[in-house]
């Protein structure tokens, strides 16, 4: 992701919630200092996701430690990569939302090595629930939960259907 992606991603929030009043001018500056900070620290990636030439994801990832998931342990003890953050563009309707998962997920497992990823979502979240479960992830429980989010996984080979 580039600094001049982070007006069309502001966007897309405001877009979201276009009752809330969000000063973008403030956030898209907020957000730059934290792609920038991030592009130094290595730590979170930031990315802008493509389909047929029309930016449709924004997500931001992290490798996580070894043994951890979301605060609760990971027996096996594979290296996890947390997708924190996916936003899909307001315009794209739900029935696109599977491959751009499908994609979204894919780069990470094919430009990281990592034996899982996991993200996190709200509860009642019914459609990425539905979506995540046809790309192979499960429910992760883990000690700790806050009862209004819950944890999904899946390993390389589940979803390659390997």
């Amino acid at each position: 992701m580039t600094l001049g992606q982070v007006p069309l991603v502001v966007s897309w929030i405001a877009a979201i919630d276009p009752d809330a009043a969000m000063n973008e001018i403030e956030v898209a500056a907020r957000m730059e200092r934290e792609l920038i900070d991030a592009g130094e620290a290595g730590v979170y990636h930031y990315f802008i996701g493509y389909f047929e030439r029309l930016a449709t994801f924004f997500m931001v990832g992290a490798r996580l430690a070894w043994g951890t998931v979301g605060g609760g342990r990971n027996e096996r003890r594979e290296q996890d990569y947390e997708i924190v953050t996916l936003l899909v563009s307001p315009v794209i309707t739900e029935d696109l939302y599977l491959p751009l998962f499908h994609q979204a997920i894919g780069f990470v497992f094919e430009s990281e090595r990592v034996d899982r990823v996991i993200c996190k979502i709200e509860v009642g979240d019914e459609l990425r629930g539905k979506v995540l479960r046809r790309l192979g992830f499960y429910e992760v429980e883990w000690e700790g939960g806050d009862g209004v989010s819950g944890w999904y996984g899946c390993s390389r080979e589940r979803f390659w259907g390997g």
